[in-house]
C-alpha cells in the first residue's frame, strides 16, 4: 500500500528496521508500507494508488507514480561514503529537537541522547531510539542530569 504524507502536517519520522537509522518523511512524500498509515494517522496520511492499473493512467496517477519514485530516492538513508554531503540541518529534523548531548557528559557516557526544542524543553532518549523520549514531561536544563541519574537507578 502507498500513502502520501499530507501537506501542512510537518514531518513524519521512523526508524529504518534494516539499518536502525532514522528516516524523516516530508509533506508530499509517498511511502510504501504494509501498515495502513491512513487508518493509524488519518490526519497525516492519505492512501494513494500507485502502479499499473487497468485504466489508462490519468495525470494525477502519473504524478503520484513520479512522486513515489522521487520520494523513495529522498528517504533513502545516506551511505557512509556520503558523509561529506550530510547537512547538519538534517539532524535538527528529529521531532524532539536539536541534539545537544555534547553539553551533558553523563548522557554521552551512558549512551543516552539529549534533545532541546525551543519552547518545549529538554528530552532524553536512548541512542538507539532518538524518537522516543524517556521523560514524560519536558525538562529544564537543570533537571536533565538528575533525570539521567534517576533513569539509570531505575534501570539497575
Amino acid at each position: 500500500m502507498f500513502f502520501r504524507l499530507k501537506e501542512k502536517v510537518g514531518n513524519h519520522a521512523e526508524t529504518d528496521p534494516k539499518t536502525g537509522l532514522p528516516i524523516v518523511y516530508k509533506p508530499g512524500d509517498v511511502i510504501e508500507s504494509d501498515t495502513d498509515l491512513a487508518k493509524n494517522w488519518p490526519d497525516k496520511f492519505d492512501r494513494v494508488k500507485v502502479g499499473p492499473s487497468e485504466d489508462t493512467p490519468d495525470e494525477d496517477e502519473a504524478d503520484i507514480q513520479a512522486a513515489a519514485e522521487e520520494g523513495a530516492k529522498d528517504v533513502t538513508p545516506p551511505d557512509e561514503d556520503e558523509d561529506e554531503d550530510f547537512d547538519d540541518e538534517e539532524e535538527e529534523k528529529v521531532p524532539l529537537g536539536k541534539d545537544v548531548t555534547e553539553k551533558f557528559p553523563r548522557a554521552e557516557e551512558e549512551e543516552l541522547k539529549v534533545f532541546y526544542k525551543k519552547g518545549k524543553g529538554f528530552f532524553v532518549t536512548e541512542t538507539e531510539d532518538p524518537f522516543t523520549a524517556l521523560n514524560e514531561k519536558k525538562l529544564k536544563k537543570a533537571q536533565v542530569e538528575d533525570f539521567i541519574d534517576e533513569y539509570l537507578d531505575d534501570e539497575e
